[in-house]
């Protein structure tokens, strides 16, 4: 049972385990998946307008998405979309196609990376020591980046087995113990819709997607405009942060639009002036430069902490380890 406030802040990287687009995958699905299939470097991903002329878009619009999107040089499409709402709508259901063709449920148990399977990690610390009525006492909370609901289908499957329990009573159990906030919002519908894990790939990719299941992914997707960072789920994080004693950033890339939208860095958030700390604070740094990691471990601090003299007793740890093996070795989870 986990039984320190415990939040972890989730990134693009921490589901690519488990089959879905790192952020910038999702950048090139969208940019080389909406061209015209003879323009494009990567024709298998074609589908990508194949569906969206299904859904009804039109060929011009395609064309003004994919190019406005690629030329803006932006790596984040949520970036992009708050600019420019013109393109919210074929932003939103582009998104909503990528991340339902991408949801594999058999990737879910049998991840890409066996040893960073970290959703088995943190489901057997979950579950240690607990029974049905206990397991509600995790203290534990997540805010994730991510559109896909793979963490939420995981657990409730495990769940479901590991207590003879329906797949709703899970759902609902999970909804009790996880604060579990989708900061941009998730897709909707059944998780791989009925996928089969031995599936071709191009029979799948080839399947057609009933118009509905998009279209109300795309109205679950939140564009936050540009300038604004006040709504109702960015408040209900900044109080999950404030009431935290660890917090965690797995496979986050620390954009600085979403680090704002938390308020963070904050200077004091691990330690008060006196250097008494009060947080623990992680984070999984691969592909990050060590000197900007290292900014980021000062950033949390209101003391220089490259004195010498100084040692707090948490300090931070930004390192360039994978999902599972940051709250394995360094007891994040407890």
């Amino acid at each position: 049972m986990i039984i320190d406030e415990t939040t972890l802040i989730l990134g693009a990287g921490a589901s690519h385990n488990y089959g879905l687009p790192t952020g910038i995958g999702l950048r090139d699905y969208l940019i080389h998946g909406t061209k015209r299939k003879e323009e494009s470097r990567h024709p298998y991903h074609s589908w990508i307008r194949k569906d969206l002329l299904n859904l009804g878009f039109h060929q011009d619009n395609i064309d003004a998405f994919s190019e406005a999107f690629h030329s803006s040089q932006l790596t984040s499409i949520d970036e992009f979309l708050s600019r420019r709402a013109e393109f919210s709508r074929i932003g939103k259901h582009a998104i909503s196609l990528i991340i339902k063709r991408t949801e594999n449920p058999g990737r879910l148990t049998n991840p890409i990376n066996e040893n960073e399977h970290w959703y088995h990690y943190l489901w057997n610390k979950l579950a240690s020591g607990t029974n049905w009525e206990s397991i509600k006492e995790n203290k534990i909370s997540i805010i994730t980046f991510n559109y896909d609901r793979s963490l939420e289908t995981y657990l409730s499957n495990a769940m479901s087995h590991a207590f003879a329990k329906s797949i709703e009573e899970c759902k609902e159990a999970i909804a009790t113990c996880i604060k579990i906030i989708h900061v941009y919002g998730q897709v909707y519908g059944e998780y791989g819709l009925q996928r089969q894990p031995d599936e071709d790939e191009n029979k799948w990719y080839d399947r057609s997607f009933p118009e509905e299941i998009i279209s109300k992914s795309a109205d679950c997707i939140q564009i936050i405009p540009e300038g604004r960072d006040d709504s109702l789920t960015l408040s209900q994080c900044h109080d999950i942060l404030e009431k935290s004693d660890k917090i965690c950033f797995l496979g986050f890339g620390f954009d600085p639009t979403n680090m704002r939208r938390l308020n963070l860095p904050t200077k004091g958030i691990a330690e008060s002036v006196t250097g008494l700390a009060l947080r623990e604070v992680y984070g999984t740094a691969m592909g990050i430069q060590p000197r900007r990691a290292q900014a980021l471990k000062k950033s949390f601090y209101l003391n220089d902490i490259s004195d010498p003299g100084y040692s707090p007793k948490h300090p931070p740890e930004f390192i360039d380890y994978g999902c599972r093996t940051l709250l394995e070795d360094w007891l994040v989870l407890g």
